[in-house]
């Protein structure tokens, strides 16, 4: 999304605006109160920046562009261990569901206490996220999965 030496939206593509109105109230031509607020003082260093709408995160980074024009580049942030993100990865629905749970540090049993299934199903999930991410330990998965899915960030 582009903004004029105002200030004001000089042009955008439609999935920006339409993050725009699903996490800031008002009009699609005006900058957000939060976003103006954010750029005041200038654009030098400035880190990105972030709201919530319930798990849903967007990030906001700004660039100088040509002139006095600003470039805001809009990402939306899935959650950390959603099933898109550990699919890319390589991780199947079963598996991934074990995964945030490995990540905490719950041994096998505590996991299969908590989804309800044998301890030998546990293990045998864990045994095939260690192959898939090509790690022996689990604490190197758990590593694995925080910096491939940026749950890090």
């Amino acid at each position: 999304m582009w903004l004029d030496g105002g200030g004001r939206i000089a042009g955008g593509s439609n999935e920006a605006v339409s993050w725009m109105a699903a996490f800031f109230e008002g009009s699609s031509d005006t900058l957000p109160a939060p976003l103006s607020e954010w750029l005041e003082g200038g654009i030098a260093g400035r880190m990105p920046f972030e709201c919530r709408v319930g798990d849903q995160r967007l990030r906001v980074s700004v660039f100088q562009g040509g002139g006095d024009q600003l470039l805001l580049v809009f990402r939306r942030m899935e959650p950390a261990f959603s099933a898109p993100s550990l699919k890319r990865i390589g991780l199947s629905p079963t598996e991934s569901a074990v995964v945030p749970w490995l990540v905490l540090g719950k041994r096998n049993d505590e996991i299969a206490l908590i989804l309800g299934v044998a301890p030998k199903t546990i293990e045998k999930q864990v045994a095939s996220v260690l192959s898939k991410l090509g790690v022996e330990t689990r604490t190197a998965a758990a590593w694995n999965v925080i910096e491939r899915t940026g749950a890090h960030r």
